[in-house]
């Protein structure tokens, strides 16, 4: 959320805090000590923690809008729901490495939490590029995506540079390598995710429906990603059972990497199989509208009032669009070709391949979609068009 959406609460905590945390810092150049010897009393240490989180919240949020503008409301809740793993895991991290922490390793720990917070705000923007309808994002959105996973990918790599080129400790070494090395990995993995999609979106309607390769090529991405992850939280965790104790959040995250590694290569074996079962199913029954179509002999031409009623079906459900009256004399498998199922429904051809991938059942009325079984007889489609030429009914029928 952004600074002008604050509740009114939130307004209070945070200029509570900063008058507090302001005289804090005053007392302590007033008196000559020092801001750490100050820290010995609880509170004042308590008052300084927050200060510094909510003095890095805003400077975040100023870097986060500066590189990626104005963050949309389902961005802002991704940042919000990762907050409070974000904050256990960081207690769970001090409450192990306690007897390692030095001032110098205390002011990397809360550096690394912006910085974490920034590459969670890239993955949340990509996910949301993705998902917007052709043309796709603008040039400045895209300009944007990639000027801060270059940033982020140049802060990530200088910071390995420095923690292991400097007199660090082996418990820092063992705390931000992984956390950097899996940095690294999400910038790479968000650049590649978004890169598929900007090509993916240009393509789209100058290029047939893409091949199984490349409609699971963001699956085949997730599964190298959550592979690396556990790659690289195995030794962590190694480490730390031997000389520090059993790292609950390295337990959570390995697990959870592992587990969305598998279900990523399970959705590739399962969208592999329904993909190649539709086409079968669309070859077996004849059911593109390509040159093998033509309008039966004695087609029935409804009425002006059924006709509009019927024209009214000829919208994708899967995608919600209209399906063009030209795509049905278009002569190419193009994404936007209709195709029919048996049960009568009809669709875009690339609404079809991705919903069959999750579900293999007709988005309309369920019924199973599966190839014939051999020796089966092949169905055909007779087709009543109105006036106007647009198929307006779709009638499965035996043939001959």
């Amino acid at each position: 959320m952004s600074v002008a959406k604050l509740t009114r609460p939130q307004w209070l905590y945070a200029t509570a805090i900063t008058f507090l945390t302001s005289s804090i810092v005053y007392e302590s150049y007033t008196s000559n000590k020092t801001l750490l010897s100050m820290m010995d009393d609880r509170l004042n240490l308590f008052i300084v923690a927050n200060g510094v989180a909510l003095g890095l919240w805003f400077v975040t949020k100023l870097v986060i809008f500066v590189l990626l503008g104005q963050l949309h409301e389902s961005e802002s809740g991704d940042l919000v729901s990762m907050m409070l793993p974000m904050i256990a895991e960081s207690l769970l991290t001090l409450t192990l490495f306690r007897a390692s922490i030095t001032p110098q390793f205390s002011i990397c720990f809360v550096l690394l939490m912006p910085l974490k917070i920034m590459h969670k705000t890239l993955t949340s923007r990509v996910e949301r590029l993705s998902e917007l309808p052709t043309p796709g994002p603008t040039v400045l959105a895209h300009a944007r995506v990639a000027l801060t996973s270059l940033a982020l990918a140049a802060t990530d790599i200088a910071s390995l540079y420095l923690l292991f080129t400097r007199q660090t400790s082996f418990a820092a070494r063992l705390v931000f390598a992984p956390e950097l090395v899996l940095s690294v990995i999400a910038v790479i993995n968000s650049g590649l995710l978004h890169l598929l999609t900007s090509y993916t979106q240009a393509s789209t309607s100058s290029l047939e429906f893409p091949t199984f390769p490349l409609r699971n090529l963001a699956l085949v991405i997730q599964v190298i990603d959550n592979s690396l992850r556990c790659a690289v939280h195995l030794p962590a965790l190694i480490l730390c059972l031997r000389d520090y104790g059993l790292p609950l959040h390295i337990v959570r995250d390995a697990y959870l990497t592992s587990k969305n590694a598998h279900a990523a290569f399970t959705q590739i074996q399962r969208s592999r199989t329904a993909s190649m079962d539709l086409d079968k199913l669309l070859l077996q029954n004849n059911l593109l509208f390509d040159e093998q179509y033509e309008e039966p002999e004695h087609s029935h031409v409804a009425s002006d009032s059924a006709a509009s009623d019927e024209e009214a079906d000829l919208t994708c459900l899967v995608c919600r669009e209209d399906i063009s009256p030209d795509s049905f004399s278009d002569k190419s498998s193009s994404p936007e070709s209709p195709a029919l199922l048996p049960c009568g429904h009809l669709f875009h051809l690339q609404c079809l391949h991705l919903w069959v991938e999750r579900q293999q059942t007709c988005p309309t009325c369920r019924a199973k979609i599966r190839p014939a079984s051999p020796g089966s007889v092949p169905m055909s489609v007779a087709i009543t068009r109105s006036s106007s030429g647009i198929p307006i009914k779709r009638v499965p029928s035996v043939g001959s």
